[in-house]
């Protein structure tokens, strides 16, 4: 390991250093030996980020020197360049036309890392609500509309669609489904397609709907509550509510989903949506109405990036109303206002 460090970050040489070597071994456990006998990591020196957290083969850069202390993002730039000698090093694909199957596969490589070796949890939710323009992975890189599309999708969306397998098989398959790939493709130029093969030949099933959409296709997940309804009725000549929760699915399907239900009395039910039909309706017959009710209360779904209407109250305070009233009422004014200037 050559390791070319900035004078400002002089005091850091030993965690660049461990972070170079865990990084390695990790990978070297997952996937397979880094295969060359050298490793250079470059530190650029303050202003020079342009440069920074780059990959070339048996060569990368690290954070540049701009602060004294990057915080884990030293650790974090270092494993995700790394992972770069292994997609797009040797796992050699085409990084201009399939961009996700470097830049996606890395990151969640790094993520793998970050926790393993440092014990930190990728915040997937919060990640996820950040995907505002999903576009298909298999895309030119150039015909993105500009970088931030690019890489929202490239990055973030392609590796939350790694770990939406994941979810699907289980941490362990999923390891071996990245170590075949790794092992058929190691220096060879492998595209979407194979690792589709892959993927199917370790799992013994079809991924073709799955792909479809969240990979040749720019859909996420969102799962919605519609309404909620409760009507007081009789049940064995006591007073009971008749309460009826419609879902739907208002863009990609994956996997069914928890319903978490809240009764006014502090009970709670769980209901079971397969997430399959465009609407759903549930009838609970119980002895207090429902106060609200709640889609995926565990975030279980990596691909939903739209939180806000996986939750609904059955009756809302009227202050929140007017308040709720009062906002898009002065949102209206200002989008006037700028529009009239």
């Amino acid at each position: 390991i050559k390791l070319y460090l900035d004078p400002a970050h002089a005091s850091l040489e030993e965690r660049y250093l461990q972070a170079v070597k865990r990084s390695l071994d990790e990978y070297a456990r997952w996937f397979g030996t880094y295969p060359y006998s050298t490793l250079s990591v470059v530190v650029p020196p303050a202003g020079a980020g342009g440069a920074a957290g780059m990959e070339y083969p048996t060569l990368i850069t690290a954070w540049a020197a701009d602060e004294a202390d990057p915080g884990n993002e030293l650790e974090r730039v270092i494993a995700h360049e790394i992972g770069h000698q292994y997609f797009y090093g040797m796992v050699a694909n085409n990084e201009f036309e399939e961009a996700w199957l470097d830049e996606g596969f890395t990151s969640y490589a790094e993520d793998k890392v970050m926790q393993t070796v440092y014990g930190i949890a990728p915040p997937l939710t919060i990640e996820s609500s950040y995907i505002t323009a999903p576009q298909p992975l298999v895309k030119a890189s150039w015909n993105y509309p500009n970088h931030q599309v690019y890489a929202e999708n490239v990055y973030t969306r392609a590796k939350l669609v790694l770990y939406g397998i994941e979810r699907t098989i289980g941490e362990e398959t999923m390891r071996k489904v990245m170590r075949t790939y790794f092992g058929k493709y190691r220096f060879k130029h492998p595209t979407t397609a194979d690792f589709l093969h892959v993927l199917e030949q370790v799992t013994n099933r079809s991924w073709d709907d799955y792909f479809d959409q969240f990979v040749y296709d720019g859909r996420m997940v969102d799962y919605a509550i519609r309404s909620i309804r409760s009507v007081p009725v009789r049940l064995d000549g006591s007073a009971a509510y008749e309460n009826r929760i419609v879902v739907e699915s208002r863009d990609g399907i994956h996997g069914s989903a928890d319903i978490l239900i809240h009764f006014q009395d502090g009970t709670t039910a769980k209901q079971t949506w397969d997430g399959r039909k465009g609407e759903t309706e549930f009838k609970i017959i119980s002895r207090s109405p429902v106060s609200w009710a709640l889609i995926d209360p565990e975030r279980t779904i990596v691909l939903e990036n739209r939180h806000i209407n996986n939750f609904m109250k059955t009756e809302v305070d009227e202050r929140q109303k007017i308040r709720l009233n009062v906002g898009i009422t002065k949102l209206i004014e200002g989008l006037i206002q700028w529009f009239a200037w």
